[in-house]
């Protein structure tokens, strides 16, 4: 019984160890024919990944209080956000072997820099 219980334990582990080393050429597949507003599978998983990702960060951020690597402004949609990571994709291919988390970070923060906050005058 304790065996079973253990493959059971592991059958769930190794997908979620898997689910988080996707690399930038798997994204970059899974996202090959999605314009941000299609309605197929794949552009589903795409979708998924890409603002999965950026709300992991999006909350990291806040709870370590550091500034976040991208500050989306308001008004912009979740199918403009997988436009801006999808199209880098498409334009750094040399960059597609690092991971896929990392990728949709650097994209969103080369699109939506955040604002810089201007140095205090010292007295």
């Amino acid at each position: 019984m304790k065996v079973l219980l253990i493959v059971c334990a592991m059958l769930f582990v190794v997908p979620a160890v898997h689910a988080g080393s996707k690399s930038g050429n798997e994204l970059s597949e899974d996202c090959k024919t999605s314009d941000g507003n299609s309605a197929t599978f794949q552009d589903g998983v795409c979708l998924g990944y890409v603002l999965g990702a950026k709300d992991s960060f999006e909350f990291a951020a806040k709870v370590h209080h550091v500034t976040p690597d991208f500050c989306i402004p308001d008004g912009v949609t979740n199918g403009q956000v997988v436009k801006v990571v999808v199209k880098y994709l498409n334009n750094h291919p040399e960059d597609l072997h690092y991971s896929a988390e990392s990728l949709v970070v650097y994209a969103l923060g080369a699109a939506f820099r955040c604002a810089e906050v201007p140095d205090q005058p010292t007295k």
